[in-house]
């Protein structure tokens, strides 16, 4: 028996062959342990490994697959039917057999939600993402129903086509004929040489036929018109700033329904209102009427600078006394 200093225990020399023995079998199996689980994680790396590498192959046949480079397997792919259709009435079903993809029977649906209408074979090539080959094999076989042609085609080549006599050379023309011919024109797109439309009688979706003017230039016409009470004359249409000159070969004009402006009883406020009167000739016809009376003609104010004979020859028409 010997004494550890560093450790208070006393041992024997059996004793030391025990702790030897206990120790060398703890550290066995540990290594065996070690080399274990060492082996099962090489395994387990190995087969995530070979599982990736499998999926990556997969995916390059896929993809290959798709291409059409390789194919290792066969799908039924869907067949294209071709058949003759009505753009304006085709159901999905029927788009789809006809070889377009969902995406675009989408987008063939939503232009007719919002009101589109497909009139001619060539109006189909717009559809957002057909392809000129799509289009090219389809056209054969698109057909629109006479209800979606526009109601111009009526009076083609002279189906159902009444003629109205109108002579715009001297002024003079059949008044109820024009008022027949105006509304028939309402369902045209844009008009054509020899077809007019009032120009103080029309309205936004009327003018909107011209050739020429949009949604824009037809409210600008309109409030223009309303502010003058009535053209007397197409020259007037130069005033509006932008609108082409060439809009006036559609119009007619009527001028028995002008709006005058009754000098001698309409305040300051209701005569300014005028595009040809302004503030200061709406305040020299105030001050004659306060100073001498009644107004009998325009040229009585000729002496006021504001009143040349120019603004007298423009302001004639809308006026009265």
């Amino acid at each position: 028996m010997r004494w550890i200093k560093k450790y208070p225990i006393y041992i024997n020399r059996k004793s030391d062959r025990r702790v030897f023995i206990v120790s060398a079998a703890i550290m066995s199996v540990c290594i065996l342990l070690v080399c274990f689980f060492d082996d099962k994680e090489d395994n387990t790396v190995y087969q995530h490994n070979e599982e990736k590498a499998a999926f990556r192959e997969f995916g390059r046949q896929v993809k290959n697959t798709e291409s059409g480079r390789i194919s290792y397997y066969a799908v039924e792919a869907a067949q294209t039917e071709l058949f003759d259709f009505d753009p304006n009435t085709a159901d999905s079903t029927q788009f789809l057999r006809l070889g377009l993809k969902p995406w675009q029977v989408r987008n063939i649906y939503k232009y007719r939600a919002r009101g589109g209408v497909f009139s001619k074979p060539s109006d189909f090539a717009r559809v957002y993402g057909l392809t000129v080959k799509q289009y090219k094999a389809l056209e054969p076989h698109i057909r629109i129903s006479d209800d979606y042609l526009p109601a111009g085609t009526l009076f083609e080549n002279g189906k159902n086509e009444t003629h109205y006599s109108v002579e715009t050379s001297a002024g003079v023309y059949d008044k109820e004929a024009f008022r027949k011919q105006e509304d028939s024109l309402r369902s045209t797109r844009k008009l054509s040489l020899g077809q007019y439309v009032s120009v103080n009688t029309a309205d936004t979706s009327l003018l909107m036929r011209i050739p020429g003017i949009g949604g824009y230039y037809a409210g600008a016409i309109i409030r223009y018109r309303d502010r003058l009470g009535g053209f007397v004359s197409l020259d007037q249409l130069d005033e509006i700033d932008g609108l082409q000159s060439s809009v006036k070969q559609y119009m007619m004009l009527e001028t028995e329904n002008t709006v005058r402006l009754n000098v001698n009883k309409l305040s300051l406020s209701a005569l300014r209102r005028h595009p040809y009167m302004g503030f200061y000739r709406a305040k020299a016809i105030i001050d004659y009427r306060r100073v001498h009376g009644r107004i009998a003609d325009l040229s009585d104010l000729s002496l006021v600078p504001d009143f040349t004979q120019e603004a007298i020859r423009r302001l004639e028409p809308y006026v009265e006394y």
